[in-house]
């Protein structure tokens, strides 16, 4: 592969392997993509008393983690443990054929107390109902939302 990079108003150029120019695709890539678990990592590290049982923690994600899985688990299990209710709302979850599969969802999964698709204000509209008319101990989430085609919800 080749590349071209400006050092100076001077054009160096070079030739790369194609296992370099994929490993730095990759690094690029990987960039993009959210690390959840390093966040609440860090969050627990530096700030871990503004996180208690009178604490409900929403997190907006894809759910698309590239980060190591084992901070992830680590992570969400103490914010799960230390918070009154974990809540995350993820833009890929209004879509009807949506299955929380990606190692990021996957992980979390069993940890939250309610999963929301969220694109757009009327669902976070959505959110609120159910969360108003069910609590977070009743049948809550993207997969009640009565506006996909194939959900468990009601209109209640």
């Amino acid at each position: 592969m080749f590349g071209v990079h400006c050092l100076g108003g001077v054009a160096l150029e070079h030739w790369r392997s194609a296992s370099e120019e994929l490993d730095a695709l990759k690094a690029e890539i990987r960039s993009a993509f959210p690390r959840t678990g390093d966040a609440f990592a860090t969050l627990r590290r530096r700030q871990p008393h503004t996180v208690d049982r009178r604490t409900v923690v929403v997190v907006v994600s894809d759910g698309l983690d590239v980060g190591d899985q084992d901070t992830l688990a680590d992570s969400i299990t103490w914010l799960a443990e230390r918070a009154g209710a974990v809540v995350w709302l993820n833009p890929l979850a209004v879509s009807p054929k949506y299955k929380p599969e990606s190692r990021g969802m996957a992980t979390s999964l069993p940890y939250l107390d309610a999963l929301f698709g969220f694109a757009e204000p009327a669902d976070l509209a959505e959110a609120a109902r159910q969360l108003e008319h069910r609590g977070l101990s009743g049948s809550v989430g993207y997969e009640y939302d009565p506006r996909r085609a194939d959900s468990g919800g009601d209109s209640a």
